[in-house]
């Protein structure tokens, strides 16, 4: 395949080259300002030395972790400046610690504001480079995306306007399909609706459509299963734009990306890099937090023994990233036997709420099993889960084998990853969510994932936890 046609594969890997020697340049010019033209102290020496290392292994670590280069393609030139802001403001703050830490090395102080200062300016520059280098290929149609958009109400509207907008996102509008007849051929902001969802097909290939926008899917009265499978049958991908999962990310503290959410997946070098970085971080975490829990864990058995008759662990088929049966453990809560009444009543759940089976103050749950639910300390031995590889520490909860089965065409996005302990729908209020809402949610995340997101819920659950919020 062609270069022109690769491009948005590429690109980000050229954003990457030029943020890595932007922060070696920036060793170097900051070396230069501050022992060159401000301050009188001596440049060399082991400890002066050492220091351009680490402020260089700061930097790269916080880019990394932050994970922008893999969506440099479609994100907005401002929401990147913004985020090399932040890691610059967090490398230089992490570089204080160390610097505070390590007393025997005299660093100096001065050289390492100015290098994140000088730092910030030179990644600034690479990008708006960079962005300036892809809108001026995009006009000459690389990188470029025809697609279409699905629906006939005001969030329509709003992703014509949003994209419009932003022409650096390189997508170019084709067409509007409507569930409504009485809209095929109405205009708006020259976008023509040319079509009903079942011409989506031959449209698709008279248009040569590479993404279709489907706004508010979760709120919509149409049935979008046919028209997803469809998309996929014709390689063609499929995003869903909703105002609701980007208000739940920001209440949640995750400001991945502002505006409306329109997420693309990673290019596949970065995805093998990134999932190898979130399996080591998993298997570390859950390795050192076994060792460290067991106390606690001996404990909660005991207390489980002496509250209730049957066994300390309750074991249950649920359902991975792409589709395959796992037994996820966890601490017994309930009474022998009580999966039984849960099946009983899964049906009517299912037209009413969705795939989901939780009851307030259900009778099933003992004693012991109150508390662990609202404090999540049932979830402890999903440790040994995650440090199997068969979970994560965060992402979507794993579902059960028959709530799967009443998946939409939709819903089974949220399997495409691996499924977590903890994630945005529990940091966002965990019951209290709807089904839809935990799915875009999921969704969401899984689309704009990086490590650094991941640490962010981690840390936003200890609050969650703790105030039990939505926990039952």
């Amino acid at each position: 395949m062609s270069l022109k046609n690769n491009w948005e594969s590429i690109f980000p890997f050229i954003v990457a080259f030029g943020d890595i020697l932007s922060a070696w340049m920036a060793v170097h010019i900051g070396w230069w300002i501050w022992f060159g033209l401000i301050s009188l102290s001596p440049a060399h020496g082991p400890s002066q030395q050492s220091l351009k290392m680490t402020v260089l292994a700061v930097l790269l670590a916080g880019l990394v972790l932050g994970g922008g280069q893999r969506r440099a393609f479609r994100v907005d030139l401002t929401d990147q400046l913004t985020q090399i802001i932040r890691i610059s403001l967090s490398g230089l703050a992490t570089t204080a610690i160390l610097v505070f830490a390590i007393k025997e090395y005299n660093f100096s102080r001065g050289y390492i504001v100015v290098y994140f200062v000088t730092a910030a300016l030179v990644l600034s520059l690479s990008r708006l480079i960079c962005d300036r280098v892809k809108i001026g290929l995009m006009d000459n149609g690389w990188g470029v995306k025809n697609a279409l958009i699905v629906g006939n109400n005001e969030a329509v509207r709003d992703i014509v306007d949003h994209l419009s907008a932003h022409r650096a996102f390189g997508y170019q509008i084709v067409g509007i399909l409507t569930d409504d007849q009485r809209d095929i051929d109405c205009l708006y902001r020259d976008i023509r609706t040319i079509g009903s969802v079942a011409d989506c097909e031959k449209l698709i290939s008279e248009k040569q459509v590479g993404q279709v926008f489907i706004p508010d899917l979760a709120a919509g009265p149409a049935d979008y299963d046919a028209l997803i499978t469809t998309c996929n049958l014709n390689n063609v991908e499929v995003r869903l734009v909703s105002h609701k999962v980007d208000l739940l990310a920001r209440v949640a503290g995750i400001h991945d990306m502002p505006g409306f959410s329109l997420p693309g997946l990673p290019c596949r070098g970065f995805s093998v890099a990134y999932y190898s970085i979130k399996r080591f971080l998993d298997l570390m975490i859950s390795g050192i937090g076994l060792v460290l829990y067991s106390p606690l864990l001996l404990l909660i058995a005991i207390v489980i023994k002496l509250d209730s008759p049957g066994s300390v662990f309750f074991r249950q088929r649920r359902i991975k990233q792409g589709g395959k049966c796992f037994w996820m453990y966890k601490f017994r809560t309930m009474r022998e036997g009580s999966e039984t009444i849960r099946e009983a009543g899964a049906e009517t759940n299912v037209k009413r709420e969705g795939p989901i089976f939780k009851t307030r103050q259900d009778p099933r749950i003992t004693r012991a099993g109150r508390w662990l639910r609202r404090l999540s300390l049932d979830e402890l031995p999903q440790l040994i889960n995650v440090f199997k590889g068969e979970m994560s520490l965060v992402g979507p909860r794993p579902p059960l084998p028959w709530e799967v089965e009443h998946y939409q065409e939709w819903h089974k996005y949220r399997l495409n990853g691996p499924q977590g302990m903890t994630g945005l729908w529990q940091v966002s209020g965990r019951s209290e969510l709807s089904f839809e809402e935990m799915v875009l949610l999921d969704i969401y995340y899984l689309e704009h994932w990086s490590p650094l997101m991941d640490l962010e819920i981690m840390v936003k659950t200890i609050p969650a936890v703790i105030t039990a919020k939505g926990a039952y």
